[in-house]
């Protein structure tokens, strides 16, 4: 379920965050979200730039995903820098 998360950012995100019944999918899931958030905001930002620039932000996006969903579902836990610590601490601290 936690590769799931990744699917169709952020509403799989949510799903397996509010649905999810163990740490790894809830973390997994708010990531996804965050993940979800962040790539159109800095799409956007690089289309304010200029057009290479955003296709530069897609394929890093893209690759960033495909290497996301690919980890999770080979059992390994991928963090996104900065953010994925502050995920992980919020599950814990939802867990106590």
């Amino acid at each position: 379920m936690a590769a799931f998360a990744y699917v169709l950012l952020p509403l799989s995100g949510m799903v397996a965050f509010f649905a999810g019944s163990d740490a790894r999918t809830r973390f997994h899931g708010l990531q996804a979200v965050v993940l979800g958030v962040v790539w159109p905001v800095v799409l956007y930002a690089c289309s304010a730039l200029s057009a290479v620039l955003t296709q530069v932000g897609f394929l890093v996006g893209a690759v960033v995903w495909l290497l996301f969903i690919i980890s999770t579902a080979a059992g390994k836990d991928p963090k996104l820098p900065i953010v994925g610590g502050l995920c992980a601490r919020l599950v814990e601290l939802e867990q106590s």
